[in-house]
């Protein structure tokens, strides 16, 4: 089963979906996904902030100006905001692509996670915990500015 939902001027919110693809956009309005299992799940929002949560799949996000939050996201990643924080909270290994034009970027992934770090900032800190590189996979962050924070989960 395949979903695409849009909003020119209001919110979406989505419980509980199950598919292959699923295709979640707002023009101007917040998107709120809680419950995802599938192939892939892109969001799109112009302005408005981007909230999903537990979601089983590969992820595509963008918003033009607005956060996003991606919470117990099992599956690879790849994350873009013109204006806006990116936080993301990874319950697998699965590497991520992460780009914020004016926004700090907070990703929390398992303690179990084996890969490395491609972090880079035109003008914000960097802070991660040091690469094990026992994977391939990579977590790869550009900001221009704002601040880059790589944690590791202490629960996993």
């Amino acid at each position: 089963m395949n979903g695409t939902i849009e909003s020119d001027s209001g919110s979406i919110t989505l419980d509980g979906f199950k598919g292959q693809t699923l295709s979640l956009k707002a023009d101007s309005g917040s998107i709120k996904l809680d419950g995802f299992e599938g192939n892939t799940v892109s969001f799109k929002s112009d302005s408005g902030s981007i909230s999903a949560g537990n979601v089983h799949a590969a992820v595509t996000a963008s918003s033009d100006s607005g956060s996003i939050t991606l919470d117990h996201l099992n599956g690879a990643a790849d994350v873009k905001s013109d204006s806006g924080s990116i936080r993301m909270v990874k319950d697998d290994g699965a590497g991520a692509n992460v780009r914020s034009d004016s926004g700090s970027v907070k990703i929390e992934l398992p303690a179990s996670y084996g890969g490395t770090y491609d972090l880079k900032s035109d003008s914000g800190s960097i802070h991660n915990p040091e690469p094990v590189g026992t994977s391939g996979e990579v977590v790869k962050v550009r900001t221009d500015s704002g601040s880059i924070r790589i944690e590791l989960s202490s629960s996993n």
